[in-house]
């Protein structure tokens, strides 16, 4: 099983299906361990005692693998009104590179790329795509320091909430790029550490959303409590800033001649921790507070507050894999209708449960399923997604 690395969609208000948002939720899980098996180093970025000196050892270790399912999903437009259903396929290609770290750096990348085809083409959705890429280069010039600089694409094709910027209940395929660069530096000291990164972004999108910049600071604080216990605090603040879209007056009329920016702040408290001395159980829980605010009249500000936990069990020859979130909007001016003077608000619940079992060497059976329920006091943003799916799995 092989969740993505901690690649967010784009945070200009879309709101993924559950289907990706498995991949943000599932992020770091896989993430942090392969990059922490690799780093059995110490802090000055050598390999394992007498590692390098093995005959035949290599330090680069690559791999490919491919799925294949079948599947439905019983409401593929997210529709509030009219779901309709539909059997589809799938098709998945994950490679991965990582060079354990040795004469003070370190490198990781990990692609994917996915294909899902609906068999009723008459709704409208013939097929969505996802892809995504992440490349790590890690130098360690000195104990306990690390410079970290990452590269991050995502491609979109797939139907999204687009309601939590643009104050429209609508759902619609959403095509778009994004790329990120990122710079970082960490220093350890002890159980301490600290993560300070300064991110840019561009996203892309078809009509009728708008594109933007983003960037800003993520000042990360973390503390292993234990041996297998780990806990953190994050704080961000990306300002984004859209190429088109006017800013609204305080009853949503756009004004003209106006450039509209977002200035999101997010404060999120993290724990993940091994429950057993084997390592078959694991477990995370993410809080997140967030503060939105447009640069004019108030009319785009919301609180946000999020909930998201994963928990993973791998016994011999099976891998189980359950995680969950809940997000809740609130908003400052934004109300029901012209008529309804109750203030909107949104919550968002997503719900992944996987499991596979290993066949052989190279083959693997697996089983997903996935929940979204949209509960709203706007009646047309709300609905409700389950989709089933199973398939083979394939490593080179």
């Amino acid at each position: 099983m092989k969740p993505q690395p901690n690649q967010p969609p784009p945070v200009g208000g879309l709101r993924c299906g559950a289907w990706l948002s498995r991949l943000v939720l599932g992020g770091q899980v896989l993430w942090a361990t392969l990059v922490g098996a690799s780093a059995g180093t110490s802090e000055e970025g050598r390999a394992m005692p007498g590692a390098s000196d093995l005959p035949g050892l290599s330090l680069w270790y690559p791999s490919l693998s491919l799925q294949a399912g079948l599947g439905y999903k019983d409401n593929v437009t997210l529709s509030s009104y009219d779901p309709q259903g539909s059997g589809f396929e799938s098709l998945t290609a994950e490679a991965m590179l990582i060079r354990l770290p040795y004469d003070q750096w370190q490198f990781t990348a990990l692609g994917t790329f996915t294909d899902t085809r609906y068999f009723d083409r008459s709704i409208g959705v013939d097929t969505e795509q996802n892809a995504t890429f992440s490349g790590e280069f890690t130098w360690m010039p000195a104990p306990g320091w690390k410079v970290v600089s990452t590269l991050q694409y995502l491609f979109i094709n797939q139907v999204m909430d687009v309601s939590a910027s643009y104050a429209i209940p609508i759902r619609q395929q959403v095509l778009g790029h994004g790329i990120t660069f990122k710079q970082g530096v960490r220093r350890e000291a002890g159980p301490w550490y600290v993560d300070l990164s300064l991110a840019g972004s561009r996203y892309l999108f078809d009509e009728p959303l708008d594109d933007y910049w983003q960037t800003g600071p993520t000042l990360t604080v973390g503390r292993r409590v234990a041996k297998k216990t780990e806990l953190t605090l994050t704080y961000s603040a990306l300002p984004l800033a859209y190429d088109t879209r006017a800013e609204a007056s305080a009853r949503g009329v756009p004004m003209p001649g106006t450039s509209l920016r977002f200035l999101p702040h997010s404060l999120e408290t993290g724990w993940e921790q091994t429950l057993d001395e084997p390592g078959r159980w694991r477990a995370g829980l993410r809080l997140q507070f967030q503060r939105n605010e447009d640069n004019g009249s108030g009319y785009y500000d919301y609180w946000h507050y999020r909930a998201a936990g994963h928990l993973r069990y791998k016994p011999q020859g099976w891998d189980f894999l359950m995680q969950a979130s809940l997000g809740y909007y609130d908003y400052d001016l934004q109300t029901v209708s012209p008529t309804d003077a109750r203030r909107r608000h949104h919550a968002l619940a997503l719900v992944s449960v996987r499991g596979q079992r290993v066949l052989s060497r190279h083959w693997r059976a697996f089983a997903n399923y996935d929940f979204e329920r949209s509960l709203s006091n706007l009646p047309l943003e709300e609905y409700q997604a389950n989709v089933i799916s199973v398939g083979a799995e394939y490593t080179f």
